[in-house]
């Protein structure tokens, strides 16, 4: 009998993703990502990235896209991420910016 192991690495996105704080965010992501390819195996399969939105606050399409970039570069590093619990606000907001799209296949962006 095989054992399961939990591959997920969890990332956790809070506050105000909006214009004024950006760059603050990406320097955020470009820790998480450089953790994940940093704890990344050579035989072993890679983490998959659960990005959980549920405490972000206000985001705007600079957010959005900062975090289609983050989804973007993770994919091209071979993860699969899925980003969950997006609130109601998030939804919409990636929705009505057309974020939708590029953010498709990651869990829970749009519909």
């Amino acid at each position: 009998m095989s054992e399961h192991v939990d591959t997920t690495a969890r990332i956790t996105l809070d506050g105000d993703w909006s214009i004024g704080c950006v760059t603050e965010r990406l320097n955020e992501l470009i820790a998480h990502l450089g953790s994940l390819l940093a704890g990344r195996g050579a035989a072993a399969p890679p983490p998959k990235p659960e990005i959980c939105v549920r405490n972000v606050e206000t985001i705007d399409a600079s957010g959005c896209q900062l975090l289609a970039v983050f989804v973007r570069h993770l994919r091209r590093h071979g993860f699969a991420p899925a980003i969950v619990n997006p609130p109601e606000h998030f939804r919409s907001c990636v929705s009505l910016l057309g974020f939708d799209d590029e953010l498709e296949g990651t869990g829970g962006a749009g519909k």
